[in-house]
């Protein structure tokens, strides 16, 4: 099996350890600027969001921004459309503990 390993460490992320969200940027969604974690985790109804909800969710910011969501043994990671904050990541197969 595989790990995949994520790593948020500019100073930039802000993150919402209630929801597991990691979040840099600004966003649009409904008329409301969002710019904090908090703001982005609470549009998530459960934890356990199918993926279909969070495509429609991500569709609809706008703005500059970086996320990454993570949960048990899920995550979700996305950036606005034109990239402006990139992520990367990294497959292993050796632990990372």
């Amino acid at each position: 099996m595989k790990d995949v390993i994520v790593h948020f460490a500019a100073r930039q992320w802000q993150f919402d350890a209630e929801h597991g969200m990691h979040w840099r940027g600004t966003a649009f969604h409904q008329g409301c600027m969002c710019s904090r974690a908090v703001q982005i985790a609470q549009l998530i109804p459960e934890r356990h969001a199918k993926s279909e909800y969070w495509r429609r969710l991500l569709k609809r910011l706008n703005g500059f921004h970086a996320m990454g969501w993570i949960h048990e043994n899920r995550i979700i990671a996305a950036v606005d459309h034109v990239r402006s904050i990139p992520l990367f990541y990294a497959e292993s197969t050796v632990g990372t503990n």
